[in-house]
This record gives C-alpha cells, sequence and structure tokens, in this order.
C-alpha cells in the first residue's frame, strides 16, 4: 500500500488481496488502518478491515486499494514498461514531491511504531491468537492438498 502506483492481474482464478490480521487474532496496526483509510475511505475501512476481509481484484480496484487491473502478468508488465519509458521529469523532482505528499503519514508511522509494536506482541502472544493462526494454516494445508 506504499507503493506510487498498485498493479494486479484479474485472471480467471483472481488472487486476492486484503489485511487479514484480524482472521487471525491480531489488530491491525494503527498506521496500517490508517494508509487503508486513506487510499479507500473511512467506511470502507470500517467495513473491511475489522473482518479481516479479503478482495478480489475488482473489488480492490472499485474501492481504491489497487490502481490499475490488467487481464494478464505480461499485459501488466508491458504496461509497467511503457510507463518507466515515457516518463519524462525528474526522478528526483517526483521522490521529493512524493515525500512531501507522505511526510505527514511518515510522522505518524513513526509516532505509532512502539505502540502497535507493543500491540503485536501482546497479541502474537495471545492463546487466541496462536489458535486462530493453528487454524488458519491447517485450512492453506488442507487447501493445498485439493487438486485443481
Amino acid at each position: 500500500m506504499a507503493c506510487q502506483r498498485r498493479f494486479m492481474v484479474a485472471s480467471e482464478r483472481p488472487p486476492l488481496i486484503g489485511l487479514n490480521e484480524v482472521a487471525v487474532g491480531m489488530p491491525v496496526p494503527e498506521w496500517l488502518a490508517t494508509r487503508f483509510r486513506d487510499l479507500t475511505s473511512t467506511r470502507d475501512a470500517e467495513l473491511i478491515l475489522p473482518r479481516g476481509s479479503s478482495l478480489s481484484p475488482t473489488q480492490a480496484h472499485k474501492i481504491g486499494l489497487v490502481d490499475s487491473l490488467y487481464a494478464s502478468r505480461s499485459e501488466m508488465d508491458d504496461a509497467i514498461h511503457s510507463d518507466f519509458n515515457s516518463c519524462r521529469v525528474s526522478a528526483r523532482a517526483q521522490q521529493e514531491t512524493i515525500r512531501g505528499l507522505r511526510r505527514q503519514f511518515l510522522d505518524y508511522f513513526d509516532t505509532c511504531f512502539d505502540q502497535d509494536t507493543e500491540l503485536f506482541w501482546q497479541a502474537i502472544s495471545s492463546h487466541e491468537t496462536q489458535t486462530a493462526i493453528g487454524n488458519a494454516l491447517a485450512q492453506l494445508k488442507a487447501k493445498s492438498r485439493k487438486p485443481n
């Protein structure tokens, strides 16, 4: 979510994107929830994050979590390559502009870091979270054994 541009391939079996911390018993770090809200909307963040929901590429694009969708990996690679080749402005000027736009968020991240780290360790150490992580891993393992 910190990238300047976010791309996904929307294929027949699309990958999912989202913050699944809550699904395994962990709170979403405040700085990450704030970034999600800034990219989407307050309402989308309130509906999606507390549930630990995953989104399809189309859903992610609709709410602003993803900037562009492509039909195939090669189409996406071509578009990215074209963007890099057609850029005629100073990379340094771009970087400094982005840094200025994100400075307030970066300062906020720094102020939240210790608190978020403490909450992370409390959550990861809890029996409830360890059980939820174990269950999620078991589901993934069972899913990987099923034939496609």
